[in-house]
């Protein structure tokens, strides 16, 4: 049987969604982050867990601490002492808690950590709890360290299998990082493997030969690895990348940035420096990224800041270091975004006026929502918030033991003969989809893991773009076939759904845009006022590309969208020649034919060219020259009530003051053929709104 259908179509038609929306809390703009976030802390782990952000580091002695927005940090909560056999005397104090990793893995949280005592001992140790982030870690094995020297990271790629990295300290090559495949978070396999090691008369080694903090993800297909080079005692200690797409275990020196991407910087007066050991987690609105790490703000003890990861296409660019004392009036570094809507249920008993309960018994108990009627057929609740065609939804989903049936996500709820449930199904041992287009009904399921437990914290996220639903399953795509393809026309809502089953929730997040890069990019095509795409654009393996020989080339994608930020590689592909005003880049507002604006590279002239009309009128043209000429930019646009900002390669290069109606984007090319590659688009503006239904 259909495992989510049964009563879902007259359950969504008794809710009779249909929302007015309107703005909760319009996003503030400040110049730049206010780092540091955490005075005094240094070498930490961060995790990102059911919503909640929890950090745990050097000089803090076995505390740990928790944030809903990565600014705000709340008190400090003693989580873990060391008790074995292989730490003991000065090294077993609670302050040679050193250099720590912390990762959430199928119910189980584990943190790993260094002694970094040269006299005593250099060794890495392993402790976990199953009973919350912050509740106290016991060691699972006290008779010996769980590896070598210092600096654990624990990294799990797609296909489920985790690698365990570290720093080794060789003869005659200084700090080098390894990496280790693992059987499960608690069991190294085979043998290590040399990755990186000082890279000699390069920044790398301005003062010794050091490769260490490595912190390893997988993005748009790539595995990075963030890592420290330079001696942690000298300001010039920095953060450098490796990047290929190879393998967790690929890693060399030829796949080395040619520079930091954060190192010490002076400005107005003020200094970052000691810039080290970093974190690189999801931001609170599902699509930013965002690292932490320590610093010395001028001069003071480390601390830790986070700033904004960037990826141009491929190229992992950090928007920092930043903070409050370094900006200045060509900088721009917003905090983290909010969600379009959020809820962690971390306060009242009842689910806020931000929900259409249709169906259940649900509740909010010691900070998640529960449905608790395990034998009620159906529960089901809908976000209320304004209604899109591309959009991240996530929640983290927990089913009681004596559920029969599958919880998960509404995917999509346009109407009741057309909507999507994406859930995860323990009859069945895997996850499932049901859908409905036009009033035919279809379903699938597809297995996981023999050992897959349904009664411990999941994460699932559903990514809709176009008529795509990409599902993830603890960060991870799903198993089997991850994409569910469902042709909606319509503005649908998102939700949590359970049929026959008991279930909790937390950290559910909902926000408007994408993240589309190579052939999944779709979607593209004509602007919602009836404007239509100019010329012949082609999606393939390296984007979206214009094709045609039509001078000026333009395609449209987007909701109508008060505040956002837009970004994309744009790449010439064709060989300049004599022609005039040779330009390729976006749309960043777009109203309609008499209200947009435009940004594009004039690769003739080397400048970046600001066009447009309002109400009628044509905007006087701005150029801004652009020293360094090249096939490839980055083009990035956000867009606020006051004024629309772009930046060229990360750079701020143009503020535009003006109000402007709710948007879409574009792709914009004349006089020449361009592709553009690792498109993202998001929404700026916290949502709510009031069911007028009935």
């Amino acid at each position: 049987m259909d495992p989510f259908k049964r009563n879902f179509t007259l359950a969504a038609t008794i809710a009779c969604i249909a929302f007015f929306c309107t703005p909760l809390l319009r996003a503030d703009s400040p110049v730049a982050v206010p780092n540091p976030v955490i005075y005094d802390l240094a070498d930490s782990g961060v995790m990102r867990y059911n919503g909640e952000y929890y950090i745990i580091g050097n000089w803090i002695a076995g505390h740990m601490l928790s944030s809903e927005d990565l600014l705000n940090w709340g008190n400090r909560t003693h989580v873990f002492s060391m008790d074995n056999e292989w730490a003991i005397g000065a090294a077993g104090r609670d302050r040679e808690i050193h250099a720590c990793d912390i990762r959430y893995v199928d119910g189980v949280f584990h943190l790993y950590w260094s002694v970094n005592r040269a006299d005593i001992v250099r060794a890495i140790g392993h402790t976990t709890n199953t009973d919350g982030p912050m509740s106290f870690y016991t060691e699972p094995v006290k008779d010996r360290p769980f590896s070598e020297k210092i600096d654990p990271h624990l990294f799990i790629d797609h296909d489920g299998t985790p690698y365990f990295y570290t720093t080794k300290f060789p003869p005659g090559l200084g700090n080098v990082i390894y990496g280790q495949p693992m059987e499960d978070p608690w069991t190294l396999v085979g043998e290590d493997v040399r990755l990186l090691t000082p890279s000699r008369r390069t920044w790398e080694t301005q003062d010794a030969e050091v490769n260490e903090a490595q912190w390893v993800m997988r993005y748009r297909d790539w595995y990075y690895m963030l890592y420290n080079a330079n001696h942690t005692r000298f300001p010039g200690y920095a953060i450098g990348v490796a990047a290929q797409n190879e393998g967790p275990l690929a890693f060399n020196n030829t796949h080395k940035y040619p520079e930091p991407v954060v190192a010490q910087i002076a400005r107005k007066g003020h200094e970052i420096t000691h810039t080290g050991q970093p974190s690189v987690i999801r931001g609170p609105n599902g699509f930013e990224w965002w690292v932490a790490y320590f610093a010395s703000y001028d001069g003071g003890p480390r601390s830790i800041g986070i700033d904004r990861v960037l990826f141009f296409d491929r190229q992992l660019h950090v928007d920092g270091p930043t903070s409050l004392a370094t900006a200045t009036d060509n900088t721009y570094s917003p905090p983290p975004a909010p969600a379009t809507l959020s809820d962690l249920f971390n306060q009242g008993t009842t689910l806020g006026d931000h929900w259409n309960i249709v169906a259940g018994d649900w509740k909010v108990h010691e900070g998640q929502a529960r449905q608790t009627d395990g034998g009620a057929d159906l529960g089901l609740v809908f976000a209320r918030s304004a209604p899109a065609r591309n959009y991240l939804v996530e929640a983290n989903v927990k089913i009681h033991d004596d559920s029969l049936g599958p919880a998960g996500l509404v995917a999509y709820y346009e109407d009741s003969e057309n909507w999507l449930a994406v859930g995860l199904d323990p009859l069945s041992g895997g996850w499932s989809y049901s859908k409905r287009i036009d009033g035919e009904d279809s379903s699938g399921t597809h297995p996981l893991p023999d050992s897959y437990d349904f009664h411990v914290y999941r994460n699932l996220r559903v990514e809709k773009n176009h008529d795509q639903f990409r599902v993830w399953i603890d960060e991870r795509p799903a198993p089997g076939n991850p994409v569910v393809h469902a042709d909606f026309e319509g503005y649908g809502l998102p939700g949590m759904v359970t049929r026959q089953s008991g279930a909790d929730f937390d950290g559910f997040i909902y926000t408007i845009g994408w993240d589309e890069y190579d052939d999944r990019i779709s979607g593209w095509g004509d602007a919602a006022d009836g404007e239509n795409r100019h010329g012949s654009w082609v999606v393939g393996r390296s984007g979206i590309a214009s094709e045609g020989d039509v001078r000026i080339q333009r395609v449209f994608k987007g909701d109508l969208l008060h505040e956002y930020e837009f970004i994309t590689q744009v790449t010439l592909d064709t060989p300049l020649d004599d022609r005039e005003d040779t330009r390729m880049g976006i749309l960043p507002v777009y109203v309609d034919a008499e209200n947009y604006l435009a940004a594009t590279i004039d690769a003739s002239n080397n400048e970046l060219v600001i066009t447009g009309m309002k109400e009628g009128e044509i905007l006087a043209e701005q150029r801004i020259f652009l020293p360094d000429p090249k096939p490839s930019y980055n083009l990035r646009a956000i867009k606020r009530i006051d004024a629309t900002r772009i930046f060229v390669d990360g750079i701020l290069k143009a503020t535009i003051p003006g109000t402007w109606a709710p948007s879409q984007v574009g792709l914009t090319t004349e006089n020449t053929k361009a592709s553009f590659n690792g498109i993202t688009h998001f929404n700026l503006r916290r949502i709510h709104g009031s069911n007028t239904g009935g």
